[in-house]
């Protein structure tokens, strides 16, 4: 077998797997009636229409933008330059984004409270004490922690009081734009279509840029970065003719993220595999010399060992105290995950289950001897039926779990406008302080996310590239990571600018073979 044939095969096992299991999230969100877990409490969508229903609308929706921004986007003459433009874009909507959620803020509990309590200990020269058990369980975020007390302690002077989170929050609404900036580099570069950029940034606009997930001071809104970021940085051409720099840069942003958020390391772990593969299976194998290896392998080695330093000094020096044999493993994450009570979410049993065991050595034996007999309990069928559960609290909510999490609403302030904030409280609380609009924008949200995961999986038809492969691996990663560990659909928004991505690559496949067909239909009528 030629090594070109073999990178074919392998590019097109990719496809496949990525296609079966995208056709798996679109049906098991068709068959959501069929499913309990979705009608608890926890899990509960309060949408206005069946799924299928809002699937369908979703398609129609984003379809029919796609249709009309091409038509613009063909007669429009660019007045302004491209730079100027997304410069005045994302200025406004850093503003707006800022001014609506001070309009609608509020402290929220849950981990939340935990590190925002801790960051404002440490930024006022405190040492962390009394929260010192949680972060003795949940060591991973220690490092945001340090973060945030580093953004609190130089705003002290601006006297914010009780919204110095807002502080916070600034800084996430500019990731958030940035974000918004490489998706739309990332679009333009892969395609050279402006309009399809513009339509990715509508998209972005309305699942992600009014998400009130960005007013939440905690990793979620950081997480959606650095999978765009790395993504960026590993396909963009500025990077092309440098890649020491290019690599440096890409394991840097991976290891940080892999710090604030575990899930945002596999855009990197993706790109490095393709890359190996493609190393390994060229036409004509040529020997990898001096050049090679101080660049892309060196960058990438020089990239993690850097970022591993900085954290390691970060977290280091945190003021808390904080007992390391307390630590959770991922066998815990593991056992919890197959906890078919709780449906692989979290579950306050498991962590009184894991907290009896006083050294990391014998939670850990714990945890995997409770999991594997949880798995022999259920037995295959039982495994499945909870698989097809944890897919479905994954993928159905286009809030991604907003508003499902202890003592959301903790703290409540006095509304700022006296339209613009009732407006947006109706918009976005739930649970005891219920707005009578946020049904519509549960509604809304979930018919476009849904809409995108329909789209995509169109992406696994047809010829595929390097571009292509990481992001299918990518989400295949973070599908089989949620279905293995604890389900929770937060934990899939800072992967929505790479699900949006799929669903444009899927818009295209589909205009490809409709073309196609028009092609054989034309042929044949002049062959008559």
């Amino acid at each position: 077998m030629t090594r070109a044939r073999a990178r074919n095969i392998i590019t097109r096992i990719v496809a496949i797997l990525f296609g079966c299991t995208a056709a798996f999230i679109v049906v098991i969100n068709l068959l959501k009636s069929k499913f309990t877990g979705v009608l608890l409490y926890f899990h509960k969508l309060e949408t206005q229409l069946p799924h299928p229903v809002l699937m369908l609308m979703g398609v129609v929706f984003i379809v029919g933008l796609y249709l009309l921004l091409r038509q613009i986007g063909d007669r429009e003459k660019r007045r302004l330059s491209e730079r100027s433009t997304l410069l005045i874009a994302g200025g406004i909507f850093f503003v707006l984004q800022m001014f609506f959620i001070y309009n609608y803020c509020f402290e929220s509990g849950w981990d939340v409270q935990m590190v925002l309590g801790a960051a404002r200990e440490i930024a006022h020269g405190n040492r962390v004490v009394e929260t010192g058990w949680y972060f003795s369980m949940y060591p991973n975020n220690l490092f945001i922690t340090q973060i945030f007390a580093f953004i609190l302690w130089i705003t002290i002077p601006l006297h914010l009081g009780a919204l110095d989170y807002l502080a916070i929050v600034t800084v996430q609404s500019m990731l958030c734009v940035l974000t918004a900036w490489m998706l739309y580099q990332i679009i333009v570069g892969q395609t050279k279509k402006r309009w399809l950029a513009w339509f990715g940034l509508a998209l972005y606009l309305l699942l992600v840029g009014i998400s009130p997930w960005t007013s939440i001071p905690y990793s979620d809104a950081w997480a959606l970065f650095f999978p765009t970021a790395v993504l960026w940085v590993v396909t963009t051409s500025a990077f092309k003719e440098k890649p020491f720099l290019r690599w440096f840069i890409a394991a840097a942003l991976a290891y940080i993220g892999y710090k604030i958020k575990p899930q945002t390391i596999f855009v990197f772990v993706s790109a490095v595999g393709v890359d190996i593969i493609n190393i390994l299976l060229e036409k004509e194998r040529k020997p990898l010399g001096k050049s090679f290896w101080r660049g892309s392998p060196l960058g990438a080695c020089v990239g993690l060992v850097s970022a591993f330093v900085f954290a390691l000094i970060i977290t280091a020096t945190a003021p808390i105290r904080h007992n390391s044999d307390s630590r959770f493993g991922i066998p815990h994450y593991l056992m919890m995950g197959v906890n078919h009570i709780s449906l692989g979410g979290y579950c306050d049993d498991d962590v009184i289950f894991s907290h009896q065991y006083k050294t990391p050595r014998e939670r850990n034996k714990a945890n995997l001897q409770e999991t594997a007999r949880r798995l022999r309990w259920m037995g295959p069928s039982g495994f499945g039926y909870l698989a097809c559960e944890k897919t479905l609290i994954n993928h159905f909510d286009g809030t991604f779990n907003w508003g499902k999490e202890g003592e959301f609403l903790k703290i409540v302030y006095p509304e700022r406008n006296g339209h613009l904030s009732p407006f947006l409280r109706n918009l976005y609380y739930n649970l005891t302080i219920h707005g009578k609009y946020y049904p519509y924008w549960c509604t809304g949200a979930t018919a476009i996310w849904l809409g995108v995961l329909f789209l995509m999986l169109f992406a696994a038809f047809g010829k595929q590239d390097r571009f292509s492969i990481i992001l299918m691996l990518s989400i295949l990663c973070i599908t089989l990571f949620e279905t293995i560990f604890e389900a929770r659909s937060r934990y899939l928004y800072g992967y929505v600018p790479l699900y949006f991505l799929l669903a444009l690559q899927g818009i295209g496949k589909i205009e490809m073979a409709i073309q196609k067909l028009r092609q054989k239909k034309l042929h044949h009528a002049s062959m008559l």
